[in-house]
């Protein structure tokens, strides 16, 4: 007696929805591979934005609030680059681009922002204070003034 060769139509099914789930998570890994290239862009909490600072003398605080709002508190030893000043992109490109970055402003948006246009220069290490000085006051986290 001759077996039939067929795929059932639920194996074949089975299979098609198995590439398809497979699919979307190779592509994103050859996008992670491409952005490693590039600059890596990462968010931490104060806790870990704390910590990085701690372990890593090296590490650039890069605070993009205003001048005004830098002036009335900051991250010791931090830096300050106005985000709506129409000079940031030139400002940002004397920067080293080597270097490691936290990036930081009241609330976290501006620094993401930042970080987003550093990682397009191809600045290779980016950490965004997620909560910006906000939440690293409410962490009872120390503040220059």
């Amino acid at each position: 007696m001759k077996k039939n060769s067929m795929i059932s139509p639920e194996v074949l099914s089975a299979f098609f929805l198995g590439w398809l789930l497979l699919l979307p998570g190779c592509a994103q890994n050859s996008l992670l591979e491409k952005d490693t290239v590039r600059g890596r862009l990462t968010e931490l909490n104060a806790s870990e934005s704390h910590a990085l600072i701690e372990k890593n003398s090296v590490v650039v605080i890069l605070d993009v609030r205003t001048p005004e709002e830098f002036s009335r508190e900051r991250i010791e030893g931090s830096v300050n680059i106005d985000f709506y000043s129409p000079e940031f992109a030139r400002e940002l490109g004397r920067l080293d681009k080597d270097k490691t970055y936290l990036v930081c402003c009241a609330l976290g948006k501006r620094a993401m922002k930042a970080g987003n246009i550093m990682k397009q220069m191809e600045f290779r290490n980016i950490f965004i204070l997620d909560g910006g000085l906000t939440a690293w006051e409410k962490a009872g986290l120390p503040l220059s003034r």
